[in-house]
Order: structure tokens, then C-alpha cells, then sequence
């Protein structure tokens, strides 16, 4: 069973336990990505090897599960570094059509921090003790 059929026979709770998105975010996620790879591969090309529904999983269970790009590409059959440039296009695209936005940093902060806690708590650091020996050691290396 592929990764496509795993993922439509789970139902509605474990979908989003399991990609992080609801199932309707994640078709009008999928309706973008395959949008634009089509229109990126309209003149043809080098043959799928990956499909803008595998891309997309691939993204969101690096962001979801926290899984590293080596597993991810092991999992797939694929590099390291093709893992990495398909979460950067999955993302890019998925900005750039308007329906998926980050809040920025502004409206994170704005108005939302109420206490900034510091902790400044001193801690010993233990030192080596200075032995008759280890000074006699530092002056034969300091000597030419």
C-alpha cells in the first residue's frame, strides 16, 4: 500500500494527528502544488519521480514530526538534498498563491508580550586546583 492510499483510509482525527493539517487544508494545499507543478512541467521534462501529493506529505511531516531530511529521503528513495528542495518549493509555492500565510513577527509580538523573565542565577563553576606540579608543568612549556 502506497502513501496515497495510507493517508485517504485514515480517518478525520488521525489524518490531522498525523500530517498536522485538517483534510480540507490539506486538498486546497495539494489543488496549489499540483497546479503550479503542472504548469512548471508543461514543456515535459525529466519523468515524475515524486508527485506534488508525495511533496506535500514530505513537507509537512518534516514540519509535523520533526523527522530529519536524511529519513525523510531514506523513506522516499531519494537524496538528502532533494528532500530539502522539495520542502523549500512546497513552501514557496504554497506562500506565494496567497491562501497559506505565516503571520509575521509583528503581529506575533504586538501587543502579546507581557514579561520578559531573565534568569540570572549564578552557578560555581568548578576550577582545577593549582598543584605545586602543574605550575612547575606551565613554566617548562613557557620556556624555549
Amino acid at each position: 500500500m502506497d502513501t496515497k492510499e495510507k493517508i485517504e483510509r485514515i480517518n478525520d482525527h488521525d489524518f490531522q494527528m498525523y500530517l498536522g493539517v485538517k483534510r480540507k487544508t490539506f486538498y486546497a494545499a495539494l489543488e496549489v502544488l499540483e497546479k503550479q507543478y503542472a504548469e512548471e512541467h508543461k514543456r515535459g521534462g525529466k519523468p515524475v519521480t515524486i508527485s506534488a501529493f508525495e511533496r506535500l506529505v514530505i513537507m509537512l511531516n518534516y514540519y509535523c514530526e520533526y523527522r530529519t531530511m536524511r529519513r525523510l529521503a531514506i523513506d522516499y528513495g531519494i537524496s538528502k538534498t532533494n528532500v530539502c528542495d522539495i520542502i523549500h518549493w512546497a513552501e514557496d509555492t504554497l506562500v506565494s498563491s496567497g491562501l497559506f500565510l505565516l503571520p509575521s513577527k509583528e503581529t506575533l509580538a504586538d501587543g502579546k508580550i507581557h514579561c520578559v523573565l531573565i534568569d540570572a542565577s549564578e552557578v560555581e563553576i568548578e576550577r582545577p586546583q593549582k598543584t605545586k606540579n602543574s605550575t612547575i608543568q606551565e613554566r617548562k612549556r613557557d620556556t624555549p
